[in-house]
């Protein structure tokens, strides 16, 4: 009897066979580090290595050869206009960050004074520093952008989330401001919280959360798979989110939040002896923490706690459900000495399964040039806080050149993206003249073997300021030259890579 099988079947049979061979693909031999098409001097870079372990070293990239290519979408420019000495330095020290929506569409969400253009015509500043929201297709043709400030209000807008047809955006306020219908006063430093429509860029909703004892500044903002808010960033004591006071002792306590639509407090509590300087990103399933904590304390999840071994500053990761347990906590190899971790943030993510990847390693240490190599690592750790994998994420660095690695995402493959910047050392650090710096994206397969590696050598200063993934397997990455001294114009640049 002949073997037989459904029409579909052998539908099924060819494309497992296509997606193990694409997958299993093997590294081998060296090409010319052109780009793909036409531009050359950025795409993918190849040659052998060790899949495992890549890294750069010299000058000439020596990196496993990706399973795949990846291109060139679309490129678009944000062209800023300083007002005064000052102007540029307010953009470099606030946030900017990315947000993408079901349809691939980028939101551009960020704080500037001056002006600013983002292919519509130019937003002028009040006076104060005013907060914007801009959107590109998914082809990088403008969309709108819109501006929200007052002339005596500070108004700072920092990350954003897609949130059933809206735009969640968050921040903080000082001052008077009038935000679509709702008029907003905020005596001392409050965090901000906005409800903007996808399409127009319209408010719809405004609030603050305020403090009598201090300042509070929301950071990180994301939707629960019930269509619940995330919320995080820091506060005093007294701080309160729809809920009783965030608590802890400190001026600028980080905390966590999920509130619901209402918004409904859900719970909210501080995240007790850690640094300010605390990384969070959220998911659907839950919320990735990593901050510094100093040994002999523990850091408090509200009714949980994390102890932290020993007496130096400790880097310290974690998960926490959306009701607000903490469902696993470690401790990494990371270790500081009697100084505060200062700038010495770390970045985490989290990808569609609960998995938590952090990059660490480098303590943002950006002296001592002087031979040391000081190389920047990921690591993976499943959705139970077990570690699946740890590999070497840059080459640290040497006597000519150091290695950061700034931003770390994932996709909804459970690929993950980070961007690694490549500076030059000056000879003459005190000449007034700003390194080299050459920006590479790359994106490894959920084991951590690479998949594709893209440079960007436009600018002599192509630092990153944004990085995420869209629909579809494709990778917005925010670059540009950010300028040394303050008062200078700027470009910032803006590429969609597919695959």
């Amino acid at each position: 009897m002949g073997l037989r099988a459904e029409p579909w079947a052998w539908v099924v049979v060819c494309f497992a066979l296509v997606s193990s061979c694409a997958r299993s693909a093997e590294p081998s031999g060296a090409v010319g580090g052109a780009g793909i098409g036409g531009d050359s001097g950025h795409g993918p870079s190849r040659g052998g290595g060790d899949a495992q372990d890549a890294a750069l070293s010299g000058g000439s990239p020596a990196l496993p050869e990706p399973a795949f290519e990846t291109e060139r979408i679309c490129t678009t420019d944000i062209r800023f206009s300083a007002e005064d000495d000052d102007s540029m330095i307010d953009v470099g020290e606030h946030a900017h960050s990315f947000a993408v929506d079901v349809d691939n569409s980028l939101y551009v969400i960020g704080t500037f004074r001056g002006s600013i253009d983002f292919g519509g015509g130019p937003l002028a500043s009040e006076g104060g520093a005013d907060g914007f929201v801009a959107k590109y297709d998914l082809n990088c043709v403008f969309q709108w952008s819109v501006r929200f400030g007052a002339p005596d209000a500070e108004l700072n807008l920092v990350s954003g989330a897609e949130n059933d047809g809206t735009m969640i955006v968050v921040g903080s306020l000082l001052g008077d401001v009038q935000l679509g219908s709702t008029s907003l006063s905020a005596e001392r430093t409050s965090g901000l919280l906005l409800t903007i429509d996808r399409s127009d860029g319209t408010i719809e909703k405004a609030r603050v959360f305020g403090s009598a004892q201090g300042a509070v500044v929301l950071r990180h903002v994301g939707v629960d798979y019930e269509r619940n808010l995330w919320i995080a960033g820091v506060g005093a004591a007294d701080a309160m989110l729809d809920g009783p006071p965030i608590g802890g002792a400190a001026a600028d306590q980080p905390f966590i939040a999920n509130l619901s639509g209402s918004p409904y407090h859900r719970f909210s509590y501080a995240l007790l002896n850690v640094d300010p300087l605390v990384q969070v990103r959220f998911t659907a399933s839950g919320a990735a923490i990593s901050g510094w904590a100093q040994g002999g304390t523990t850091v408090g999840f509200g009714e949980q706690s994390l102890p932290i071994t020993g007496t130096n500053w400790r880097r310290f990761v974690a998960k926490v459900g959306t009701l607000g347990a903490l469902e696993w906590g470690r401790m990494l190899d990371d270790e500081l000495g009697s100084e505060t971790p200062g700038r010495a943030a770390s970045n985490v993510t989290l990808d569609s399964r609960g998995s938590v990847i952090i990059e660490h390693g480098s303590f943002g240490l950006r002296e001592a040039m002087n031979g040391i190599e000081v190389p920047e690592r990921l690591t993976k750790f499943d959705h139970e806080g077990e570690e699946e994998w740890s590999l070497q994420a840059s080459q640290g660095k040497d006597r000519t050149t150091y290695y950061t690695t700034n931003a770390v995402a994932s996709d909804t493959q459970e690929n993950i993206l980070y961007a690694e910047e490549r500076e030059e050392a000056s000879e003459t650090p005190n000449a007034g003249t700003a390194p080299r710096v050459d920006l590479y994206v790359e994106k490894r397969w959920p084991d951590g073997t690479p998949r594709w590696r893209y440079l960007f050598a436009e600018d002599a200063h192509d630092w990153n300021w944004g990085l995420i993934s869209g629909p579809l397997d494709s990778t917005w990455v925010g670059h540009g030259e950010y300028p040394p001294l303050a008062g200078d114009d700027v470009t910032l640049r803006i590429t969609h890579l597919w695959q």
